[in-house]
């Protein structure tokens, strides 16, 4: 978030320029908070509706990194972030949050 921002002004902003789309029907479930000697998080969780699509523009890090935006239905999200093997302990704690943010996103959606 940037320091003048709100949540929803984040989001929109966040999914426009990552995912090249604008949403609407923004509905907050819950957020995470995780925290140690050295650093805190914390995680908001929505569901929305996408609305328009783009093309998502990408900076140059980002392509050199590869960075792909592919759209893919709910199981097959769960299936990858459960089949991804983190090489760090900072990897291994980010793939257990986003995978109990999206298991429990997709129990809310029913």
């Amino acid at each position: 978030m940037e320091w003048d921002e709100y949540k929803i002004e984040t989001l929109r902003r966040e999914v426009l320029e990552e995912a090249g789309c604008e949403i609407d029907n923004i509905k907050e479930i819950w957020c995470t908070i995780e925290r140690n000697s050295t650093w805190s998080q914390i995680s908001y969780c929505f569901v929305a509706k996408v609305v328009n699509k783009w093309n998502a523009e990408y900076t140059s890090e980002e392509i050199y990194d590869w960075f792909t935006l592919r759209w893919i239905n709910k199981d097959e999200a769960l299936s990858l972030m459960k089949d991804i093997i983190p090489s760090t302990e900072n990897g291994k704690r980010k793939q257990e949050r986003e995978s109990f943010i999206l298991e429990n996103a997709l129990q809310h959606l029913g």
